[in-house]
């Protein structure tokens, strides 16, 4: 009997040191952590540094004005933005200077609001040709007035491309 004993606590052992490994990283996993990341928020925003390309059926729908100024700005586009005069929709004016505080005479000037569905906005982007587009719930006009024209069509063209 006393082989039999001697045989279980064999067993046992090479089992002990076959699990050896195991437990040694289960234990280590434990105490350092798993690694992963941690989970993404619901709406992230803009992309840092611009990296990716934002969809018109995701952050189109999503974004406020603030984080697509955010996303155009780390993309590289000079913008700056302050809330257009009284509209039925929300509306920000976006100027293609740096630190502007309000239009003047010459700038890039295009008109950015914000619509209830992106169906409506496409209707009003599609009504406005070549003056405007439409991304997600985002209308882009550019400005009209004659002196600012083709500096505002060049603005917007630049925006369209920034969100391609």
């Amino acid at each position: 009997m006393s082989s039999n004993f001697a045989c279980l606590s064999c067993r046992k052992r090479r089992f002990a040191i076959r699990l050896l490994p195991f437990a040694l990283s289960l234990v280590a996993a434990l105490l350092v952590g798993c690694g992963g990341n941690p989970p993404a928020p619901n709406n992230p925003g803009p992309t840092p540094g611009g990296i990716g390309k934002p969809s018109p059926a995701k952050e189109g729908l999503e974004w406020s004005h603030r984080e697509l100024l955010e996303h155009l700005k780390a993309k590289g586009v000079t913008v700056s933005a302050f809330p257009h005069g009284p509209r039925e929709l929300p509306a920000m004016d976006f100027l293609d200077r740096a630190g502007a505080e309000f239009i003047e005479r010459g700038d890039g000037h295009v008109i950015v609001s914000l619509h209830p569905t992106a169906q409506a906005a496409k209707d009003r982007g599609g009504a406005l040709g070549m003056m405007g587009f439409s991304w997600g719930r985002f209308v882009f006009m550019s400005s009209q007035h004659e002196s600012s024209y083709a500096k505002s069509k060049q603005f917007l063209d630049v925006l369209r491309k920034s969100l391609e």
